[in-house]
């Protein structure tokens, strides 16, 4: 089996269009040191408040974050939540012509109270779907966009945006050009989303958009809505029980989760699971490998609260608890590792051999790896099997290079902070 790194090596920039429903999440977080005397509740002293894009925005940063170029294209009301989420995405270098302001309709706000890492209470701010929606504009709008796109990805929270004629066509213009459809649904109703490539539920909104009794199996439950909606694949998430697809040739597989951790809080693991799935079929991985991906994102996200990015890099450190091996850098993983140094700074290690493996190098080494923003590379050529293994066991080492083309690459783009050179030439 081919081990996920090399999986995850196969990931570059792609483009994925994204629609759906934003809204703006505010966090209110603070600690609870009594109970109210007015009532049996507690009281929250805040801390601190912040926002952050929700909804199909939360979905659209963890897009940005796994390294994809995202056009976004909803609806926001003409007010001060809107506001604030184009801020936010035009900081993260985002186009916001495609959302489209509407002066009828508010933008949803979803207040989360926090204390000590646990959602208290959330307070939402929304007028239903309220506004004439202008499909003609936001069809022109997507017609325009769509030749630039490798994927096209549907994120409905049920606000009125994806209307059964716009669903109906995006999904046929998409299908024409061949471009695959990925939707991450709400309702009882899937076949809105008829002729999708895949569709993404959780246990519980397959079991109640499916037309099977409460006590029928996942599979009757899967095969049902294949036959509603007519699409390739199911991808039915299951929170720690990790994920099961089904085909609509009738063939299933499922992927538990390997490593169940605390779970702080799930809210928008669903985004963070669609945005990885949406990155892997953009770049035409097999949908095993990107529901493997996919457990290891979600399992990340929920060990956070809020609504939380999980990035390339993130998912790369879970894998190098898994297997330390998967440190070591080639050409296959080379996009990843350039994606890690787009955020971090790096200082090299350069070995002629393991004799260089001295008191001075442990020294270097531990210095420098205090030094959080920093991700220590070693290059080593000639290494052996087992000399490879005892640094990649070393908690300081980020990254092993054995490749020299590999090097020279990385160090056409990026320019280390400091290089300790254990060899008579670099």
């Amino acid at each position: 089996m081919v081990k996920l790194t090399q999986a995850m090596g196969a990931l570059t920039s792609r483009t994925v269009l994204l629609l759906g429903d934003f809204m703006l999440d505010h966090y209110t977080i603070g600690k609870v040191k009594r109970i109210s005397p007015e009532a049996p509740v507690p009281v929250l002293n805040v801390d601190e408040q912040f926002d952050r894009p929700g909804g199909a925005g939360n979905a659209l940063l963890n897009l940005v974050s796994l390294g994809l170029k995202v056009i976004p294209i909803g609806r926001l009301g003409a007010d001060n939540a809107g506001q604030r989420i184009c801020e936010s995405f035009r900081k993260e270098g985002i186009d916001c012509k495609g959302l489209f302001l509407q002066t009828a309709y508010a933008t949803p706000v979803k207040n989360r109270l926090i204390a000590d890492n646990q959602q208290l209470l959330r307070l939402d701010f929304e007028e239903g779907s309220t506004g004439l929606l202008v499909e003609e504009e936001v069809l022109s709008f997507y017609k325009e966009k769509l030749s630039q796109v490798d994927l096209v990805a549907i994120s409905d929270y049920g606000k009125g945006f994806l209307t059964p004629s716009l669903l109906r066509a995006v999904i046929t213009l998409a299908k024409e050009k061949k471009i695959p459809v990925i939707v991450d649904p709400k309702g009882k109703d899937f076949s809105r989303y008829r002729g999708a490539t895949i569709i993404k539920p959780n246990l519980s909104e397959a079991q109640s958009a499916s037309r099977k009794p409460l006590t029928a199996s996942l599979r009757e439950i899967a095969l049902d809505l294949l036959d509603q909606t007519e699409i390739e694949a199911l991808f039915i998430t299951k929170a720690d029980k990790g994920i099961s697809l089904f085909f609509r040739n009738e063939e299933e597989a499922h992927f538990p989760v390997a490593d169940v951790r605390l779970v702080r809080d799930v809210t928008g693991a669903g985004d963070t699971v669609l945005a990885v799935l949406a990155c892997c079929l953009a770049n035409g991985l097999p949908l095993g490998e990107a529901a493997k991906l996919s457990n290891i994102a979600a399992g990340i996200a929920v060990g956070l609260v809020g609504c939380a990015r999980v990035s390339l890099a993130d998912i790369r450190g879970r894998l190098y608890e898994e297997d330390v091996m998967n440190k070591i850098c080639d050409q296959k993983n080379l996009f990843l590792v350039e994606k890690v140094l787009t955020e971090n700074s790096f200082v090299l290690f350069n070995l002629a051999s393991a004799e260089a493996l001295g008191r001075e190098f442990f020294i270097n080494l531990r210095q420098v790896s205090q030094t959080t923003h920093l991700q220590v590379f070693i290059f080593f050529q000639e290494a052996d099997a087992e000399t490879l293994h005892f640094l990649a066991t070393l908690e300081e080492v980020d990254f092993l290079i054995t490749d020299q083309l590999c090097l020279e690459s990385l160090l056409s783009h990026f320019t280390p902070e400091k290089i300790f050179d254990y060899s008579l030439s670099v």
